[in-house]
């Protein structure tokens, strides 16, 4: 009744093929690369001709034009398709063609750490039920193991499931953690004169001959905000409002377009079919800005002007943070090749 808890059998067989998963798992995470766009990459022959799909960024040390969500990681030295982060653990970039790995493989440290973690509960638990008996039951040596264990597998199961819960809650919103990251600087910036600036130059930019100098934009919920007599900022519109290009209207699409089918998440060798280059983009009927994303691109590190108010001043891309402390640089994202001039010159 009192006996010190142990593994049964068939769940240290368990343990044993969790941990074999982890390990092959980390070794596809290590070794798969995220795809880079072909050496001579041409965009697509109408791509100046729909506005928006027509962001795009000149590579400096490439040579070459980025396809459309693709990032230059300053660590690996070329660009990466559809670019997530550069990831410590593995010396790789997470992106196209290796997100389902990266995601196989922090799910299989999860298993294993959880088994842990029910281990050492059930030695706690037994610890506490014997507390009254004599001190010969259970030695101070593996009590204070125990305890450091149980303090270890926690810390690691906490951090672990933050990553995991993060990485998937961006996939179901088929975005990486560099468009994550990027929707939050948009929602912070949402209600500041210079942001709307930047939006109004880019729609002047796009659509010339439009009498206005912006849409007459809408919203499906009142908007209680006060705003200023002469605002740049749209009175009935807000965040809510704006539209992701790439999300697909479901969870369940959006995470089969980033990982594959569903019957290969599981599987060692499971990956989307697409080129990594060109993406569905379902929701554009519904985009009433009809501009790229992000929408405040070509200038969004221009600074702008300021009237003198706080809610004026934008944070602009290298230098915002969102809520974690963290700037585009520390996803591996290589600043100096972010520049939208050559668009410019294009458009």
């Amino acid at each position: 009744m009192y006996g010190d808890p142990t593994y049964t059998t068939s769940s240290f067989v368990y343990f044993q093929l969790s941990n074999f998963m982890l390990w092959f798992s980390y070794f596809l995470a290590v070794t798969v690369p995220a795809g880079s766009p072909p050496a001579h990459y041409k965009l697509p022959p109408d791509e100046f001709k729909q506005p928006q799909s027509m962001w795009r960024k000149y590579c400096i040390k490439c040579k070459n034009y980025k396809p459309e969500r693709a990032h230059h990681c300053r660590k690996c030295g070329t660009c990466v398709l559809r670019m997530d982060h550069h990831c410590p653990w593995t010396n790789n970039c997470i992106g196209y063609y290796n997100l389902s790995y990266f995601l196989r493989f922090v799910f299989w440290i999860l298993v294993p750490i959880a088994f842990g973690f029910v281990y050492y509960t059930q030695k706690l638990w037994w610890v506490f039920r014997i507390r009254n008996f004599p001190s010969y039951f259970i030695s101070p040596a593996k009590l204070s193991l125990y305890i450091v264990n149980m303090l270890l597998v926690s810390f690691v199961l906490l951090t672990i499931s933050i990553l995991f819960i993060r990485a998937v809650s961006a996939a179901m919103y088929n975005q990486t953690m560099i468009e994550s990251w990027e929707w939050d600087r948009i929602q912070d910036n949402f209600f500041t004169e210079n942001f709307w600036i930047k939006i109004r130059m880019n729609y002047k930019m796009f659509y010339p001959d439009m009498p206005d100098p912006i849409p007459n934009l809408k919203s499906w919920k009142v908007n209680y905000r006060i705003l200023k007599k002469d605002t740049q900022i749209p009175l009935n519109f807000t965040f809510e409002d704006l539209v992701f290009p790439y999300d697909l209207g479901s969870a369940y699409q959006n995470l089969v377009d980033s990982l594959g089918p569903i019957y290969t998440w599981l599987y060692p060798f499971g990956a989307p079919s697409g080129d990594g280059m060109t993406y569905i983009k379902d929701k554009l009927e519904e985009d009433q800005l009809g501009l790229p994303f992000p929408p405040d691109g070509v200038n969004v590190d221009e600074e702008g002007s300021s009237t003198g108010n706080d809610d004026d001043n934008e944070y602009v891309m290298k230098n915002w943070s969102n809520y974690m402390g963290e700037t585009l640089d520390d996803f591996g994202v290589d600043m100096d090749t972010e520049d939208y001039e050559m668009n410019k010159k294009k458009l």
